[in-house]
């Protein structure tokens, strides 16, 4: 029944999504991001919710090593929580690019934490068929990626774009998100 799908997305562990949904994912950190100074404290800045000092920092770190894509993942993860979707968009496609050219596969796991924090910027600039397509290459990449299905069954289920809307899908993917993170209603 899809109408029990998408009541599921709105009540227990996956009612977050009824409220605005996950956000983006928190920057890349531990062994994945240099020990730079600048790339640290701009983790920190966003772990305490100061996305502008966290955008300033990772710039800073960007001047300072601007091949790692991890900074440029992370100030764009800043900049979607500012609601700065544009410059968000650009420093996800400049990570992807980059992380594809260093691991030379364009199907590395890790890239699931850049395509869909991109899918995020896209649906929250209005770009739903982009979103859709971010979030679904996420789960591609690496089908246990917090929030990816829930959030494609969410935008299947309450697209009001008859083209996009599809009930069946998006109890699918609600389903698998529930499974995924234990949820039962």
């Amino acid at each position: 029944d899809p109408a029990a799908g998408v009541a599921r997305l709105r009540t227990g562990r996956l009612g977050r999504l009824a409220a605005g949904r996950r956000r983006p994912r928190q920057p890349l950190g531990g062994a994945r991001l240099s020990d730079r100074a600048a790339a640290a404290a701009g983790e920190a800045a966003f772990g305490r919710g100061e996305y502008a000092k966290a955008v300033e920092l990772f710039t800073k770190a960007i001047t300072e090593d601007d091949t790692n894509p991890s900074f440029y993942g992370n100030r764009g993860s800043a900049n979607s929580y500012l609601g700065k979707l544009d410059e968000a968009l650009k420093d996800y496609d400049t990570a992807i690019k980059m992380a594809v050219a260093h691991s030379a596969n364009p199907k590395d796991k890790r890239l699931a934490y850049f395509l869909y924090n991109r899918g995020y910027a896209y649906e929250h600039a209005g770009r739903t068929k982009e979103a859709l397509a971010e979030y679904q290459k996420t789960i591609e990449l690496d089908p246990d990626y917090p929030d990816a299905h829930g959030n494609t069954a969410w935008i299947l289920a309450t697209n009001p774009d008859a083209t996009i809307r599809n009930a069946p899908k998006a109890l699918e993917y609600a389903l698998i998100e529930a499974k995924r993170t234990k949820t039962s209603s």
